[in-house]
């Protein structure tokens, strides 16, 4: 494994244990969605930069709604203990099966030496069954 697939599978490893979804109920037809960004100590490292591009959604009906695009640099270690908002949206009532997080680059220092990392987008980083968004009574 290449030095570039080791440190692009460090930063998808500690940005999907970071995500913590919230959802709360607003109406019949529309539902709040709210993505935090936290994150737990990593031996070895000083920072773990990452730079977000944009934050979508897809559907059962594999529909994508693009929630926020932009470029917003995180260091996680810095989150440690922290919820950082990402977003925080109404969305139409209904199944979603995947948070896509599209990540532009990382870096990670580490001993004070900086591995930069920029990212194709192909695929984006994915979220198993975020579940449903319904409203209840």
């Amino acid at each position: 494994m290449s030095a570039r697939d080791k440190m692009r599978k460090l930063a998808l490893c500690a940005l999907t244990l970071t995500l913590l979804l919230a959802g709360c109920q607003t109406s019949d037809t529309n539902g709040n969605f709210q993505l935090y960004l936290t994150d737990q100590a990593i031996d070895g490292l000083e920072h773990v930069y990452v730079t977000i591009g944009s934050i979508k959604v897809e559907k059962d009906d594999d529909s994508v709604i693009t929630l926020w695009e932009g470029t917003e640099t995180y260091d996680l270690l810095a989150l440690q203990g922290v919820e950082e908002q990402m977003v925080d949206v109404d969305l139409e009532a209904g199944t979603y099966t995947a948070v896509i997080i599209e990540l532009d680059a990382v870096s990670i220092v580490v001993n004070g030496s900086i591995n930069h990392h920029r990212l194709e987008h192909q695929s984006g980083l994915g979220s198993e069954d975020p579940g449903d968004l319904h409203h209840h009574g």
